[in-house]
């Protein structure tokens, strides 16, 4: 099922708004006389978008628009009516195609449309339920196995949502959620600071993303050569909203380790990995504290790992005799309360002990770092990962399983620039709700992905690119062996660089108009004087009026010319030092036309007869000729 027509009658700064998607027809409905017209549209190519695979490309459309149109208002419109399970408020007229059959649901009562067209009509009515006081919008909840998901770089500190049918991984939601999920899960303090729990697990889901098979050939640029591995901080594990027995623990493994290395220092070259190794221990003794045992066997627990209790640390030989200590008194703890541990703590422990070997057989695959980490003592590890591709996959996948809930390391890259973390956030946060992650399996098979400027922050040769890189990898990520997903995407920019990928009819381009006193969102239905997008000259669309008025040089630069201009038409003397910078800067003006215009007007100022003009040229060359 796809979304093809939206008649949006008041919804913030849209009114009276007709958006064609793209499909066989168009619409625009009157609401005055309240017909809808539907007319064929001959243009129509079907499957354009789509590849050969399990999961089709339905359709694919572009909300084009300056900034202020009302492109993002269109998304938001589209996530705050349609997930399943949220009312309608806002009165409108939508069309949806299914199976190639066209269904119109619509708020209008008596809508009139062409009597040869085989449309079902659905009136969507108020909800019984209204009144003057409450208003419970109208008897629409959604659409059935059909769920809708919101992708937005931009960060603006307003507030996103998930909701039944509705997936929101943009920035503004998971800015909270990410703190929200990590203080949960007890890792964080709720005043811990949003912004840094946010861009550990932006790193954690690029690094899935990353180690999966669908990442080959599908960044267009080389990561960073050493990704930083490091435990949380103390102050995360020693916190009020952890178990005080496991409290005590932590405090006395976490300062033996500081010890180990501020006064023996017996291994300094692997100070990094080992922070690795103990705070996997420390996180297996949190997972068991949180586990419903009683008192007498938390105590039994902490009487085990004896060395806690003595107010005078025990000094043993060498900081591995400590892990095999930990080790071995944990596994007694195991082995003498068989019955009071679940199945799913036993699997976590031995996970943990394999996660745990495994960093002991590769320390020398790690390096040390002392910038990333907020405690001087606590080295982060440091990986290569371009020498150590499957090293990382294996670390990552082993580490996945040596916790249940609560994830005890964050990861940081050395060297991520601001276009290439966007472009790796967008394949890395539509991975995370595929089928290969946890919950992929609830995802429906109709799916409406909504991307509001996913070109932001991207060099132009990749926002060429945008369109294409998301028609390969979303068939894939999406790819279910048990069903057939249909996807619909909805992108919106307010570059023309992407819009020579979209056919005409996929195009919808909104423009602010001043009504009145007020501005107003109107669709344009075809850009002016550029009536087909689609492989387009880019240069061609970028000077259209409709992206950028008044031409395509900057404004400070058409400043500077416009007042060059003045001055050579004007009668006032001109000393010789300014005549010399306005020789310079008629030299630097990049647009030949331009540039010989002012040079001609440069020369009839100055009254520079053939040979001074010739003496000058030949100085020019001869200076060329030296360099």
């Amino acid at each position: 099922m796809e979304i093809v027509y939206l008649y949006i009658k008041d919804y913030k700064n849209l009114k009276g708004l007709n958006l064609n998607f793209g499909c066989e027809f168009n619409f625009s409905f009157d609401e005055e006389t309240k017909r809808l017209s539907i007319l064929q549209n001959d243009l129509f190519i079907s499957n354009f978008y789509n590849k050969e695979n399990e999961t089709e490309i339905s359709n694919v459309t572009s909300i084009i628009g300056e900034n202020g149109s009302g492109k993002t208002s269109v998304l938001n419109f589209i996530k705050d009516n349609f997930p399943r399970g949220l009312a309608l408020f806002s009165e409108a007229i939508f069309i949806t195609k299914s199976d190639e059959n066209f269904t119109v649901h619509s708020t209008f009562l008596d809508v009139k449309f062409n009597e040869e067209i085989d449309f079902k009509l659905k009136y969507i009515s108020k909800n019984n339920n209204s009144s003057e006081e409450i208003d419970f919008g109208f008897e629409f909840r959604g659409f059935e196995n059909h769920d809708i998901i919101y992708l937005s770089n931009i960060f603006d500190g307003s507030n996103g949502r998930n909701v039944q049918g509705l997936y929101d991984i943009s920035t503004n939601h998971l800015v909270h959620y990410d703190h929200q999920k990590l203080f949960e899960q007890k890792i964080i303090k709720r005043e811990e600071n949003n912004l840094k729990a946010f861009a550990a697990e932006e790193l954690f889901r690029q690094l899935k993303f990353i180690n999966s098979e669908y990442s080959k050939g599908k960044l267009v640029f080389n990561l960073p050569d050493l990704l930083s591995i490091e435990p949380y901080e103390k102050n995360y594990w020693i916190t009020e909203n952890n178990n005080e027995s496991f409290q005590i623990i932590a405090k006395r493994i976490l300062d033996e380790f500081k010890f180990d290395y501020s006064e023996r220092n017996k291994q300094p070259d692997f100070q990094g990995v080992n922070s690795l190794i103990i705070s996997s221990i420390v996180n297996l003794l949190k997972e068991i504290y949180d586990q419903p045992i009683s008192e007498a066997d938390q105590s039994k627990l902490r009487e085990s790992l004896n060395f806690v209790q003595n107010d005078q640390l025990v000094r043993y030989e060498g900081y591995d005799m400590l892990i095999q200590y930990l080790q071995q008194k944990i596994n007694i703890y195991f082995s003498e309360n068989k019955s009071n541990i679940s199945p799913q703590m036993w699997k976590v422990m031995k996970n943990t002990f394999t996660f745990i070997n495994f960093l002991n057989e590769n320390k020398f695959k790690f390096q040390n770092s002392y910038l990333t980490s907020s405690q001087p003592q606590q080295a982060a590890a440091l990986i290569n990962i371009s020498e150590n591709e499957n090293f990382i996959k294996e670390f990552l996948q082993l580490y996945l399983q040596s916790f249940s809930i609560n994830q005890y390391l964050k990861f940081g890259w050395q060297g991520l620039s601001s276009g290439e973390n966007a472009l790796l956030n967008i394949y890395s946060r539509l991975f995370s709700l595929s089928d290969s992650q946890k919950f992929g399996q609830n995802i429906s098979n109709n799916l409406l992905i909504l991307i509001d400027e996913g070109d932001t922050y991207l060099h132009p040769s990749w926002q060429k690119d945008l369109l294409r890189s998301l028609l390969e990898i979303l068939p894939s990520i999406f790819c279910s062996s048990s069903k057939r997903r249909n996807i619909q995407i909805i992108l919106t920019t307010n570059s023309p660089i992407p819009a020579s990928d979209f056919l005409n009819y996929n195009t919808v381009f909104l423009k602010r108009k001043l009504n009145g006193a007020k501005f107003e969102t109107v669709v344009i239905e075809n850009l002016e004087d550029q009536h087909e997008t689609f492989a387009a000259n880019i240069q061609s669309l970028l000077s259209n009026s409709f992206f950028v008025n008044n031409g395509l040089i900057g404004n400070f630069a058409k400043d500077k010319i416009n007042h060059l201009i003045l001055k050579l038409k004007s009668f006032e003397d001109i000393p010789r030092n300014d005549r010399e910078r306005i020789r310079k800067l008629i030299h630097q003006i990049g647009e030949p036309v331009i540039q010989n215009k002012l040079q001609q007007m440069y020369n009839d100022r100055f009254n520079l007869d053939i040979h001074e003009r010739l003496d000058n040229l030949e100085k020019r060359i001869g200076s060329n000729d030296e360099n």
